[in-house]
């Protein structure tokens, strides 16, 4: 298990290779989008490509004596005409140029073992410098291709109690997750087809009343007013003078959320990101001030578990969040330990431990506005994303 430090937008490609679940011969082309970073100058300043790519499937041959299918992948780079990735290098002005790729894919595998690309492209910086990157680069890999997300849909439905058209929409459409991609980002969470589908008006759901119990828990941890007194101060006074460490800890921590029998509270969203699908843990039930996760998750724990194992090529990233109270490195600290506590859970259930990547990103991805209670318990999460 790996935990990840600092995240510069690698893998360079995501969604590459990606191939049809059509049945294709000889000559047959497809396209499909993908990812790249680049940086052109080694800056250590990443920016994010959104590429189209062609593919087109070539003929079998024999590589190194093991059989695999060729294919060739053809795409642009266009920078600055109608993408931007705002948190890239500001420098970069546009970019373009082509690349055509020739890959060798293992047929008992479906890894791509080789990818020779042709590339020609050019990036013009705002100071009027541009540079020109003309030739060839051969790429020996053993990652495998994006995966085959309709096989997922059965494990998905009993994680996320949705119908299998509702998943199938989801898995077709791509997520507007980054800040230079377009389309319409969908979600499809557990509690829609639960007790709470009066609560869901066009898509959007209401405040649940899981939701608010677990606010007014977080309300009276911290010492704001409640929904439910007068003035729902704390009696003991004593605590408002200074944010002692326990007082911040409470704060991060989500192991104030109520255990329940309700299977309305345990809340997994799906969605479909640029990195993979990616499954939501809301209202995590762990010790007060700790990563140790209370009993209750293991059902939720168990269901999850079944959806990785349909995808056993898959590497899987394990980020934690919490809401932001204002002391960042607590924070910080708190959301990889739940990562790392989550990722060890589910080896326990038969998943590799060498699958797993941890992240902890803090108080720093919030979903929801962090000065309520509901939108802290929301911002209280871990995501485990299907990487491609």
């Amino acid at each position: 298990m790996l935990t990840m430090l600092v995240d510069n937008g690698y893998p360079s490609f995501r969604s590459f290779p990606s191939f049809t679940n059509q049945r294709i011969s000889i000559g047959d082309k497809w396209q499909a989008k993908a990812e790249r970073v680049v940086d052109p100058l080694n800056k250590g300043i990443f920016t994010k490509l959104p590429i189209l790519v062609e593919y087109t499937y070539l003929k079998d041959e024999l590589f190194h004596g093991e059989e695999v299918y060729v294919f060739s992948a053809q795409w642009a780079t266009r920078y600055g005409i109608s993408y931007w990735d705002f948190a890239g290098d500001k420098d970069l002005k546009s970019a373009q140029g082509s690349h055509k790729a020739t890959m060798y894919v293992s047929k008992k595998s479906g890894n791509a073992l080789v990818v020779r690309d042709m590339v020609d492209e050019t990036f013009i910086y705002n100071d009027g410098n541009s540079y020109s990157f003309k030739g060839s680069i051969s790429m020996f890999t053993e990652y495998p291709p994006a995966y085959d997300k309709s096989k997922l849909i059965p494990a998905l439905q009993r994680v996320a109690s949705v119908s299998e058209k509702e998943l199938k929409e989801i898995l077709e459409k791509p997520a507007n997750e980054s800040n230079w991609i377009e389309g319409e980002k969908k979600s499809i969470d557990s509690m829609k087809n639960n007790d709470f589908e009066s609560g869901i008006n066009s898509g959007k759901s209401n405040s649940s009343s899981a939701e608010k119990k677990i606010a007014k828990a977080g309300n009276q941890t911290s010492g704001a007013k409640t929904n439910g007194s007068g003035s729902g101060k704390m009696k003991n006074q004593s605590q408002k003078k200074k944010n002692s460490m326990d007082e911040i800890q409470s704060k991060i921590s989500a192991g104030k959320n109520p255990a329940s029998n309700s299977k309305s509270e345990k809340k997994v969203i799906v969605e479909n990101t640029a990195a993979g699908i990616r499954l939501t843990m809301q209202n995590l039930n762990f010790k007060p001030d700790s990563a140790e996760l209370l009993p209750g998750e293991n059902e939720r724990l168990d269901q999850i578990a079944q959806v990785l194992k349909e995808v056993p090529e898959q590497m899987f990233l394990v980020e934690g969040h919490t809401a932001s109270v204002g002391y960042e490195k607590g924070e910080m600290k708190l959301s990889v330990e739940r990562a790392d506590s989550v990722a060890t859970a589910l080896i326990q259930r038969g998943i590799p431990r060498e699958k797993f990547i941890c992240k902890g990103s803090g108080g720093t991805k919030p979903i929801a506005d962090n000065s309520t209670s509901e939108g802290k318990a929301k911002n209280r999460r871990v995501e485990i994303t299907i990487l491609e």
